[in-house]
């Protein structure tokens, strides 16, 4: 449960992650 938990949240932290990248340069990845 704990571990699924901490997956869970580590995936959605490498999402925020990712899209504040994306987000801070202005999307000039497109």
């Amino acid at each position: 449960m704990l571990k699924e938990v901490l997956k869970l949240g580590l995936g959605l932290l490498i999402l925020a992650v990712f899209i504040a990248i994306v987000v801070f340069f202005g999307g000039d990845l497109y």
